[in-house]
């Protein structure tokens, strides 16, 4: 069994990331979709169900920040599997999140949320934000430049994890401006991460800029997004010099030159959540201290 497991959902065209550490803690980053929701939902419904059949309590839920496809499914989910929450992290005030009934909910959780209404980061990498069974959990960025941008994206929070000197980033819909930023603060040399979510869903236009590729280096790349705003872009994956290989699969990305959306097969640690325009898929990183990191489809 592995000792860290992180679950990238196939949520349609939004996002969400399911972990489980070594101790058994159970923390949720995003959930939520725009797309195709209602043909991929219920599958991640149905896998995050059988991960609370012991314990209905969720240790930590993260929200980036407050766009509807990163959170609007949650009330839903906790509906359904009648979960509770220990702690509540998001980016900016309650009042920003205005889709649906999710500020009610933030409201009636207020006890255990954390609201970052001004830019925040660890003062280093030593000293993680949390911990969980020796996961350590850094805040790389929350709430840049607030209220400066006309859209949440630049106020995402990013998110570090971190088990046995293995890392993963998970940048919600970070910018090239909060990308910079990070870099700026912690240096281009102390990011280095085994494994990238690609922010904005791998977006060319707003994430993912040169200096956060040569900075990050990641081994394997992970990207949550259906067939809507040309995400991902092909040319952006294919500007990370992805090393980690994997058995031979395929991803699906959106060629800027034909244009148009293609199937590229490859056995390199790339993983988008749509093999085909009609076929989505979820996918794991698992890390163990014995046997290093795996990648696995986790699709049912």
């Amino acid at each position: 069994m592995p000792d860290l497991i992180i679950n990238f959902l196939d949520v349609g065209q939004g996002d969400g990331t399911f972990i489980t550490t070594p101790n058994g803690a159970k923390i949720l980053v995003d959930f939520g979709t725009v797309k195709n929701g209602s043909i991929a939902v219920p599958d991640a419904m149905t896998f995050l169900k059988t991960q609370f059949t012991t314990s209905k309590n969720l240790d930590l839920l993260v929200v980036t920040h407050a766009d509807r496809d990163h959170y609007n499914r949650i009330e839903e989910l906790f509906d359904t599997l009648n979960l509770t929450v220990s702690r509540i992290w998001i980016s900016g005030k309650i009042g920003d999140y205005t889709v649906g009934d999710f500020k009610s909910f933030l409201t009636k959780h207020s006890g255990v949320v954390t609201a970052y209404a001004k830019n925040a980061h660890t003062s280093d990498l030593n000293t993680p934000d949390i911990s969980f069974g020796g996961v350590n959990f850094y805040i790389l960025s929350v709430n840049l430049g607030y209220p400066n941008y006309s859209d949440p994206n630049p106020y995402s929070l990013v998110l570090m994890v971190e088990y046995k000197g293995v890392r993963c980033v998970l940048p919600g819909d970070a910018t090239f401006d909060t990308e910079e930023a990070i870099i700026g603060y912690f240096g281009k040399n102390k990011l280095a991460s085994y494994a990238l979510k690609m922010g904005h869903h791998g977006s060319a236009r707003t994430s993912s800029g040169d200096d956060w590729i040569a900075a990050i280096k990641p081994q394997a790349l992970f990207v949550s997004a259906d067939n809507l705003y040309s995400h991902p872009s092909c040319d952006v994956i294919t500007k990370f010099n992805i090393t980690g290989t994997w058995k031979s699969h395929d991803y699906y990305c959106y060629n800027i030159n034909k244009p148009g959306y293609e199937v590229v097969t490859t056995n390199k640690s790339i993983c988008t959540s749509m093999l085909s325009q009609f076929i989505g898929v979820q996918y794991a990183l698992y890390v163990n201290s014995n046997w290093g990191t795996a990648i696995g489809d986790t699709n049912y």
